[in-house]
């Protein structure tokens, strides 16, 4: 008896094939218009900039991203006084990246960062904004594959042919959904700050501290890291800030997810506002986006090489697969001293400070990964004058941090990603400040290896003169979700559960499994 691959048994994995990774960059300008009812602009302090993508559509050749940068500046304002005030401004944008060799129908994965942000003042209603905006954009091609799993025992040789087998992990998004959620804090004054007379800016980060995952549900905890500007009960009206935190508590109903299904949840602040309670407390309220994507983990053996000796040769296709090496994060603390800018008058004292991480190259060495980055920071102080004006020191420093991978080891793949978890400065002199930031780096490393996989013979058998060729199957291709039986897939498309059981050669009815791939009849 002679073995055909017609008679292994199979499976349809779906995979996907990177087309392209590209980065590009362009330059957002957009004059900002001071909002009616605040103050005139004397100078901007500082800005931070938060681009959003709303719409990512491929058309052939070109991936068009569409987005919004929100701009939220901090100035001195045109009056004796010279407060610092805020004003918030929202401008759309739209990138084209040309990618020969993609089409509708492909996935376009991407991710965008503001790298660096320039503004001047126009005139006192009128700020010009230069954002340089940094994308980095992943194409990707999805195909359902059949691989060779078994060797049925009726239907082996004897003595049966030396068969290679493998085992890898396959994991696949199946479900994604969204929700918000709302929360509520004090945020108290700390002794030796003075009390609050009003707000004047308040901003908040928010990140995920727990994920569990239920039936039907993603539960999220986490927490929002405020800073709130103050104007202090005091007859100058001195700026103070003041730190702290809040939690948050929130779900993601999701039919079909159970425990044991991993998510990974990204959260947002939305929209953050705060009050002053008493002259001791500020309460802080905000609304948190929450964003799951679920995946299914599953380990699948599979045929990579059998020696047969006679014709038809078996054909194999061979694939990348990526293996999660390790994970982990590390806390640092760098070091700097910031300079007050020529011009500026010496510190009196500090109202708060901020820094943003950039990554600009990761290295594998042996177990260990070299993160290579760059900090922005910025210290907002009081000017020894007697009017107590506000005033910034800004500057961009250098650094260098690792993370302990076992068994990582030079070409190896690496991605990493730095968060600032807490900025402090303090005066060493009239015109110098020492600032210290811990940095908490989280890095991945993968190994990519290539992997033969017999997918089907090649086909030597000759056509008879007067017969037929019967039409290839096509159809369309459903993946099996958490929850799903044949019966409510078929009922889903209209089709009998016989005619699904027929055409994809399936076994047993009653069990079919999460992320199989399964062509639907006549659909």
């Amino acid at each position: 008896m002679t073995t055909s691959i017609s008679d292994f048994r199979k499976k349809r994995v779906k995979t996907e094939f990177v087309v392209a990774e590209v980065s590009s960059s362009t330059v957002v300008r957009e004059t900002l218009t001071v909002p009616a009812g605040k103050p005139d602009v004397a100078s901007v302090l500082s800005a931070r900039e938060e681009p959003v993508i709303t719409r990512v559509t491929i058309i052939p050749g070109t991936v068009i991203i569409e987005g919004t940068l929100t701009i939220n500046i901090m100035y001195v304002a045109a009056v004796p006084s010279q407060p610092v005030h805020f004003f918030e401004a929202t401008v759309p944008f739209t990138h084209f990246v040309n990618i020969p060799g993609v089409y509708p129908g492909m996935i376009a994965e991407v991710f965008v960062t503001a790298q660096f942000g320039s503004y001047t003042v126009v005139n006192p209603r009128t700020v010009e904004a230069n954002v340089i905006l940094e994308f980095r954009v992943r194409v990707i091609r999805e195909e359902i594959i059949e691989v060779v799993v078994e060797l049925p025992v009726e239907v082996i040789p004897v003595p049966a042919p030396p068969v290679e087998r493998r085992r890898i992990t396959l994991e696949e998004a199946i479900l994604q959904g969204e929700a918000e959620t709302v929360a509520t804090g004090n945020i108290a004054i700390p002794a030796g700050s003075p009390s609050a007379a009003s707000v004047i800016h308040v901003d908040g980060v928010s990140r995920v501290v727990d994920v569990d995952v239920i039936h039907g549900k993603v539960i999220v905890d986490g927490r929002i890291d405020v800073q709130v500007l103050y104007v202090a009960a005091l007859p100058q009206q001195p700026v103070f800030a003041v730190d702290g935190s809040i939690d948050f508590s929130g779900f993601i109903s999701l039919p079909g997810v159970d425990p044991g299904m991993f998510a990974f949840v990204i959260s947002q602040v939305e929209d953050i506002r705060a009050e002053v309670v008493d002259p001791r407390r500020i309460r802080v309220r905000a609304i948190v986006k929450l964003k799951a994507i679920v995946t299914f983990r599953k380990e699948l053996e599979f045929i990579s090489r059998i020696e047969v000796p006679t014709p038809p040769p078996l054909i194999t296709r061979e694939f990348l697969a990526e293996e999660i090496v390790g994970q982990a994060e590390q806390t640092s603390v760098v070091k700097a001293t910031v300079g007050v800018p020529p011009g500026n008058p010496s510190i009196s004292r500090v109202i708060t400070v901020t820094a943003r991480a950039k990554v600009k190259e990761v290295e594998v060495i042996q177990d260990k990964v070299i993160v290579d980055g760059i900090l922005h920071i910025t210290v907002l102080y009081v000017g020894a004058l007697p009017d107590q004006p506000v005033f910034a020191a800004q500057d961009t420093i250098s650094f260098l941090t690792f993370v302990q991978i076992p068994g990582a080891m030079p070409g190896m793949l690496a991605v990493a990603d730095v968060d600032v978890q807490k900025a402090t400065a303090e005066p060493i002199g009239p015109r110098a400040f020492d600032v210290r930031v811990v940095l908490k780096t989280w890095t991945i490393v993968t190994e990519i290896r290539t992997i033969p996989i017999v997918v089907r013979e090649r086909e030597v058998e000759a056509v008879q003169p007067g017969v037929a060729l019967a039409p290839p199957v096509a159809g369309r291709v459903h993946v099996v979700k958490p929850g799903e039986s044949l019966w409510m897939i078929a009922q889903t498309y209209g089709v009998s559960v016989e005619a699904i059981v027929r055409l994809n050669n399936i076994r047993d009815p009653e069990r079919i499994e999460v992320g199989e791939a399964i062509t639907i009849p006549g659909a």
